[in-house]
Protein backbone atom coordinates (compact mmCIF):
# COMPACT_ATOMS: atom_id res chain seq x y z
CA UNK A 1 0.00 0.00 0.00
CA UNK A 2 1.52 3.66 -0.91
CA UNK A 3 1.08 6.17 2.09
CA UNK A 4 2.83 8.96 3.38
CA UNK A 5 3.87 6.88 6.56
CA UNK A 6 6.60 9.43 7.65
CA UNK A 7 5.23 12.98 6.75
CA UNK A 8 7.03 14.06 3.78
CA UNK A 9 4.75 14.37 1.35
CA UNK A 10 6.67 11.34 -0.54
CA UNK A 11 4.38 8.20 -0.81
CA UNK A 12 6.26 5.29 1.03
CA UNK A 13 5.33 1.62 0.26
CA UNK A 14 3.84 -1.03 3.20
CA UNK A 15 4.57 -4.76 2.12
CA UNK A 16 2.86 -7.77 4.01
CA UNK A 17 5.65 -10.71 3.67
CA UNK A 18 3.16 -14.07 4.00
CA UNK A 19 6.31 -16.26 3.91
CA UNK A 20 8.40 -14.22 6.84
CA UNK A 21 5.61 -12.91 9.07
CA UNK A 22 6.88 -9.25 8.80
CA UNK A 23 5.46 -6.37 7.11
CA UNK A 24 8.42 -3.82 5.05
CA UNK A 25 8.25 -0.51 5.25
CA UNK A 26 10.50 1.59 2.19
CA UNK A 27 10.46 5.47 2.45
CA UNK A 28 9.96 7.34 -0.65
CA UNK A 29 12.67 8.89 -1.72
CA UNK A 30 10.03 11.80 -4.28
CA UNK A 31 11.91 10.36 -7.25
CA UNK A 32 10.16 7.17 -7.78
CA UNK A 33 12.91 5.55 -5.65
CA UNK A 34 12.94 3.79 -2.10
CA UNK A 35 14.94 3.65 0.86
CA UNK A 36 15.98 0.40 2.41
CA UNK A 37 13.46 -1.70 3.62
CA UNK A 38 13.05 -2.12 7.19
CA UNK A 39 10.61 -4.93 8.65
CA UNK A 40 8.29 -5.49 11.47
CA UNK A 41 7.37 -8.62 12.66
CA UNK A 42 3.34 -9.80 12.49
CA UNK A 43 1.48 -12.62 12.92
CA UNK A 44 1.82 -15.65 10.95
CA UNK A 45 1.10 -15.24 7.39
CA UNK A 46 0.13 -11.98 6.45
CA UNK A 47 -2.25 -11.63 3.75
CA UNK A 48 -3.13 -7.70 3.07
CA UNK A 49 -2.48 -4.38 4.33
CA UNK A 50 -4.06 -1.25 5.28
CA UNK A 51 -2.77 1.84 6.54
CA UNK A 52 -4.29 4.54 9.09
CA UNK A 53 -4.53 6.31 11.83
CA UNK A 54 -6.26 4.19 14.45
CA UNK A 55 -5.30 5.86 17.68
CA UNK A 56 -6.13 9.59 16.17
CA UNK A 57 -2.71 11.26 16.67
CA UNK A 58 -1.88 12.02 13.35
CA UNK A 59 0.48 9.13 12.57
CA UNK A 60 -0.92 6.29 10.19
CA UNK A 61 -0.96 2.77 11.57
CA UNK A 62 -0.98 -0.44 10.07
CA UNK A 63 -3.15 -3.71 10.61
CA UNK A 64 -2.69 -6.68 8.82
CA UNK A 65 -4.70 -9.63 8.67
CA UNK A 66 -2.73 -12.99 10.28
CA UNK A 67 -3.74 -16.11 7.88
CA UNK A 68 -2.25 -18.90 9.77
CA UNK A 69 -2.99 -16.99 13.54
CA UNK A 70 -7.00 -16.21 12.80
CA UNK A 71 -5.87 -12.73 14.27
CA UNK A 72 -5.33 -8.78 12.90
CA UNK A 73 -1.86 -7.34 14.25
CA UNK A 74 -1.46 -3.93 14.67
CA UNK A 75 0.89 -1.51 14.61
CA UNK A 76 1.02 2.11 16.12
CA UNK A 77 3.14 4.35 13.63
CA UNK A 78 5.55 7.01 15.25
CA UNK A 79 5.08 9.39 12.54
CA UNK A 80 8.60 9.30 11.65
CA UNK A 81 8.08 6.19 9.32
CA UNK A 82 8.83 3.65 12.26
CA UNK A 83 6.32 1.54 14.16
CA UNK A 84 5.96 -0.06 17.58
CA UNK A 85 5.89 -3.70 18.72
CA UNK A 86 2.43 -5.61 17.08
CA UNK A 87 -0.63 -5.88 19.06
CA UNK A 88 -3.08 -9.08 17.63
CA UNK A 89 -6.94 -9.30 18.17
CA UNK A 90 -8.33 -12.31 17.48
CA UNK A 91 -10.77 -12.77 14.65
CA UNK A 92 -12.41 -15.97 12.54
CA UNK A 93 -10.37 -18.64 11.00
CA UNK A 94 -8.21 -17.84 7.95
CA UNK A 95 -8.64 -14.02 7.45
CA UNK A 96 -7.99 -13.03 4.40
CA UNK A 97 -9.15 -9.44 3.19
CA UNK A 98 -9.09 -6.34 5.49
CA UNK A 99 -10.72 -3.24 5.30
CA UNK A 100 -11.14 0.23 7.22
CA UNK A 101 -14.23 2.36 8.30
CA UNK A 102 -16.38 4.08 10.46
CA UNK A 103 -19.20 0.99 11.09
CA UNK A 104 -21.02 2.50 14.82
CA UNK A 105 -20.69 6.07 13.96
CA UNK A 106 -18.35 7.02 17.22
CA UNK A 107 -15.76 9.08 15.25
CA UNK A 108 -13.23 6.07 15.73
CA UNK A 109 -11.68 3.40 13.01
CA UNK A 110 -13.05 0.11 12.79
CA UNK A 111 -11.66 -3.06 11.25
CA UNK A 112 -13.46 -5.52 9.02
CA UNK A 113 -11.78 -9.21 8.02
CA UNK A 114 -13.12 -12.17 6.07
CA UNK A 115 -12.21 -15.23 7.34
CA UNK A 116 -11.61 -17.94 4.79
CA UNK A 117 -12.63 -21.04 6.54
CA UNK A 118 -15.10 -20.15 8.28
CA UNK A 119 -17.80 -18.27 5.44
CA UNK A 120 -17.38 -15.47 8.29
CA UNK A 121 -16.56 -11.35 8.30
CA UNK A 122 -15.28 -9.78 11.90
CA UNK A 123 -16.02 -6.50 12.76
CA UNK A 124 -13.46 -5.43 15.26
CA UNK A 125 -15.03 -2.19 16.69
CA UNK A 126 -12.03 0.76 17.39
CA UNK A 127 -11.37 2.06 20.99
CA UNK A 128 -10.05 5.77 18.97
CA UNK A 129 -6.23 4.46 20.89
CA UNK A 130 -5.00 2.43 18.73
CA UNK A 131 -6.87 -0.87 20.32
CA UNK A 132 -9.89 -2.88 19.13
CA UNK A 133 -12.74 -4.25 21.27
CA UNK A 134 -14.38 -7.93 20.72
CA UNK A 135 -14.88 -8.72 17.24
CA UNK A 136 -18.44 -9.24 15.85
CA UNK A 137 -18.97 -12.04 13.51
CA UNK A 138 -21.07 -12.08 10.63
CA UNK A 139 -21.88 -14.92 8.06
CA UNK A 140 -21.57 -14.80 4.82
CA UNK A 141 -20.36 -17.23 1.90
CA UNK A 142 -18.01 -19.46 1.39
CA UNK A 143 -14.39 -18.75 0.72
CA UNK A 144 -15.00 -14.92 1.71
CA UNK A 145 -11.63 -13.31 -0.14
CA UNK A 146 -12.16 -10.09 -0.95
CA UNK A 147 -14.05 -6.68 1.03
CA UNK A 148 -15.17 -3.50 -0.25
CA UNK A 149 -16.69 -0.88 1.94
CA UNK A 150 -19.09 1.72 0.67
CA UNK A 151 -22.15 3.49 1.29
CA UNK A 152 -24.56 1.09 -1.25
CA UNK A 153 -27.70 1.80 0.66
CA UNK A 154 -26.78 5.73 0.59
CA UNK A 155 -28.27 5.71 4.04
CA UNK A 156 -24.61 7.38 5.34
CA UNK A 157 -23.31 4.36 7.05
CA UNK A 158 -20.18 2.32 5.96
CA UNK A 159 -21.58 -1.16 4.33
CA UNK A 160 -20.01 -4.36 3.81
CA UNK A 161 -19.56 -6.34 0.59
CA UNK A 162 -17.45 -9.49 0.34
CA UNK A 163 -16.47 -11.42 -2.86
CA UNK A 164 -16.79 -15.46 -1.77
CA UNK A 165 -14.35 -17.22 -3.95
CA UNK A 166 -15.56 -20.95 -2.83
CA UNK A 167 -19.08 -20.55 -3.16
CA UNK A 168 -19.03 -18.06 -6.48
CA UNK A 169 -21.19 -15.06 -4.64
CA UNK A 170 -21.33 -11.31 -3.44
CA UNK A 171 -22.60 -10.95 -0.03
CA UNK A 172 -24.21 -7.84 1.23
CA UNK A 173 -23.75 -6.33 4.80
CA UNK A 174 -26.12 -3.02 5.03
CA UNK A 175 -24.87 -1.47 8.30
CA UNK A 176 -27.90 -1.14 10.90
CA UNK A 177 -26.49 0.50 13.40
CA UNK A 178 -27.90 4.17 14.87
CA UNK A 179 -26.77 7.21 12.91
Amino acid sequence: MAKDVNKDTDLDLVVSNVSDNTVSVLLGNGDGTFGTKTDYGTGGSPTRVQVADFDGDGNLDVAVPDLSDAAVSVLLGNGDGTFGTKTDYPVGDAPIPLDVADFDGDSHLDLVVGNDNDGTVSVLPGNGDGTFGTRADFTVGDGPFGIAVGDFDEDSRPDVTVANYTSANVSVLLNTTSP
